[in-house]
């Protein structure tokens, strides 16, 4: 290159003098960053295309992000190469130029892209080709927490990286307690603040990514149920959340010791206000090791008929038959009778009782109940249904059918289809299902029962 070139002021622009050298490698860096932006929309294009199906409008939502980052880098650097800039604000706690804004503004369009392209990987990847569940059967409700944490995890890196660019870092001073005689203050900073925040968001992406993948092969391998796998995966949750909570308190400052010396009165108090929650949390933690009550387990509680969801910290989220939500506490599974109907075995014994009248054929009666039962499906016929004569009742023969179905949660709905068929075939053979009758015997008074008028 000349160097007479190189060194002669091209054009000026407000005050800034742009030399031949400099207009050359700006034109070179321009060609690189095209290069460059049509390579990478072609590479990530393919990918994206190849594991998963992406519609229109999403592509160009990736073009225009992807077209705007090359934009703005091209501004940004050639800014940077000609030296032309423009301070807003050049105080202690920020500064603001036209070229941190810009860079700022493309690290946020990089964290968008981040988002976009890892959202649609985990689609792929995890929702639409996994074979079952993490630990048990309800993982929707997950699924959407760790997406919506990866995406923030992102935006606090992206956030970070803007307040560093723009030198932004306010600090707070806290007192913590005192030493010697003297005050001991800690010194809190913003950034550092997200970082702590991040290292939370951190630890529970590698807590999913740990007990879906490498402990649920361990689980496959050891051939464990459900609850024992809910059960494992809670208590290691627990510990690695006490041990994240003791590294971000070291992290943020705070001498542990001295924090908790300091919070001892406080923590009387608190203890004595939350005891219903403590109490909840450790009967919480007794039915994950005594799995008395597990995760997929039938049960019945006050007259309730439900399978258990999860063992949170505080309570136990139960799905009754009729597809609502119990949310009970967890003491109360502890304390109070609970009916287990798949604790030891997942088939359960059920009974439907009918009453017949005086003088109706015993044996037809039995005959009938049993075909009933035997045409559902949902009734298992081994071991097969049975009919206990149960009793001679006040107005009726009273029977008992006896069946066994798999799942203990069908128990109303199979009940409700044997009543119905068996009341059919009672009609069909004039079999009469009696009612309570009452005679009712008026004695009229005699002339010495009328009082005088």
């Amino acid at each position: 290159m000349d160097k007479t070139f190189a060194s002669k002021v091209v054009f000026q622009f407000f005050g800034w003098e742009v030399t031949g050298g400099d207009t050359i490698v700006g034109v070179l860096l321009f060609i690189a960053l095209l290069v460059i932006y049509f390579r990478v929309k072609k590479q990530i294009g393919a990918f994206l295309f190849k594991i998963h199906k992406i519609d229109r409008r999403e592509v160009r939502t990736f073009n225009r992000y992807l077209l705007s980052i090359f934009g703005l880098a091209v501004l940004w650097i050639g800014l940077g190469i000609w030296n032309l800039d423009y301070v807003f604000v050049d105080r202690s706690l920020l500064y603001l130029s036209v070229q941190s804004a810009l860079f700022s503004i493309i690290v946020y369009l990089g964290g968008k892209i981040i988002i976009w392209i890892g959202d649609h990987i985990f689609r792929e990847f995890y929702l639409r080709k996994k074979d079952g569940q993490q630990y048990g059967v309800y993982d929707k409700r997950n699924e959407l927490v760790i997406r919506l944490v990866g995406k923030w995890f992102v935006y606090l890196i992206v956030l970070t990286a803007v307040l560093k660019i723009l030198r932004f870092n306010p600090e707070w001073s806290m007192y913590i307690g005192e030493k010697d005689g003297q005050e001991l203050h800690n010194t809190i900073s913003l950034i550092r603040l997200l970082d702590a925040i991040k290292i939370i968001l951190l630890v529970r992406l590698f807590l999913w990514v740990f007990l879906h993948f490498f402990m649920r092969q361990l689980y496959e391998s050891r051939d464990l149920d459900d609850s024992h796998r809910f059960a494992i995966n809670r208590l290691i949750k627990y510990f690695v959340y006490l041990i994240t909570i003791s590294v971000v308190f070291e992290f943020l400052g705070f001498n542990l010791t001295l924090l908790w010396g300091s919070l001892a009165a406080l923590m009387v108090g608190v203890g004595l206000g939350l005891q219903d929650f403590i109490r909840d949390f450790i009967s919480g933690i007794f039915l994950l090791f005594e799995r008395s009550v597990g995760v997929g387990d039938t049960i019945e509680i006050d007259g309730k008929l439900g399978r258990v969801l999860s063992i949170g910290t505080r309570v136990s989220m139960i799905e009754t038959n009729f597809m609502s939500t119990l949310m009970v506490p967890n003491s109360k599974l502890v304390s109070n009778p609970v009916l287990n109907w798949s604790h030891v075995e997942p088939m359960s014994r059920l009974f439907v009782e009918v009453g017949v009248a005086y003088g109706s054929d015993v044996p037809l009666v039995e005959k009938l109940m049993i075909e009933a039962a035997n045409e559902q499906t949902e009734i298992v016929a081994t071991p097969p249904p049975f009919v206990l004569f149960a009793d001679f009742g006040e107005n009726a023969l009273l029977f008992r059918l006896v069946f066994v179905v798999p799942d203990a949660m069908l128990r109303p709905f199979v009940a409700s289809k044997l009543r119905f068929a068996i009341d059919k075939k009672f009609r069909a053979h004039d079999i009469h299902i009696p009612f309570p009758q009452r005679d009712v015997h008026i004695i009229p008074p005699t002339e010495g029962d009328i009082p005088p008028s």
